[in-house]
């Protein structure tokens, strides 16, 4: 009889500590001055996978996201957090090449080529080790690809710089 109350704390605890998942979806901007950011809570302790789709904008683009938990142990903190970037709705498809961050206390992705107008998903998964629970913020951003006459032009940039150097420099 004195097992009952323990095996029931016990089946609470294994409840709480299954695994919470979150589907958000988010307008991706094409601006890296204007960069999606988001404040996000998670409620249990124990893993979490949360979902982030968005559509590819208009334009050759590459994308970077970055993941920070908000720890403050030992109310909030989240450990093994990492991020990964599918092509498709709902983390469905496959990973998208260097499409997958570290795992640790933070995670990012930076500079990953992506079609316009493509459906894609970023998969934040982490750790809550504390409860009650965590917090973490996710950013986005998007950036247009530069043109090969950018790169053109900052090249001969370079180049006229050199000459003035060598030219102050044979006088």
């Amino acid at each position: 009889m004195k097992f009952k109350p323990l095996a029931v704390v016990v089946a609470c605890l294994v409840a709480s500590a299954s695994a919470s998942a979150v589907t958000y979806s988010f307008t991706m901007p094409l601006s890296p001055a204007t960069p999606f950011n988001s404040f996000v809570p998670v409620s249990a302790p124990g893993p979490f996978t949360d979902i982030w789709n968005f559509t590819a904008p208009t334009g050759a683009i590459q994308v970077a996201a970055a993941i920070i938990p908000i720890d403050l142990v030992p109310f909030f903190n989240i450990d093994l957090i990492q991020v990964v970037l599918f092509n498709g709705f709902n983390a469905s498809g496959s990973i998208v090449p260097s499409g997958s961050g570290a795992i640790g206390e933070t995670s990012e992705l930076t500079n990953i080529a992506v079609m316009a107008g493509m459906p894609y998903s970023f998969r934040v998964t982490g750790t809550v080790v504390s409860a009650p629970s965590g917090f973490y913020s996710f950013t986005a951003i998007a950036a247009p690809i530069p043109e090969p006459s950018t790169y053109a032009l900052f090249g001969a940039g370079i180049v006229a710089i050199g000459f003035l150097a060598l030219r102050r420099r044979q006088t």
